[in-house]
C-alpha cells in the first residue's frame, strides 16, 4: 500500500495535518509500518500518544495496526 506523504506534516516533535487530506488511512498505515520497522530493527520500544479529537481514535487504530 503506497501512500503519498505531504512532507509538511512532519514537525519537530509530532505529525500534524488535515484529516482525510494530509492524514489518510493509507498515510497512517505507512507511518505505523515505518515506525514498527524502525523500532523492531533496533530492538527498541516506542511510546504512542493520541489527541482527543474525534478523528484521533481512527488514526490511532490505523497507526498501531502496523506497529504490533
Amino acid at each position: 500500500m503506497a501512500a503519498a506523504l505531504n512532507p509538511t506534516i512532519f514537525r519537530a516533535y509530532d505529525i500534524r495535518g488535515v484529516v482525510d487530506i494530509d492524514l489518510t488511512d493509507a498515510v497512517y498505515y505507512a507511518l505505523g509500518q515505518a515506525a514498527g520497522t524502525f523500532f523492531y530493527a533496533r530492538g527498541r520500544r516506542g511510546s504512542w500518544w493520541r489527541a482527543t479529537r474525534a478523528s484521533a481514535r481512527r488514526a490511532f487504530r490505523q497507526l498501531l495496526s502496523r506497529v504490533h
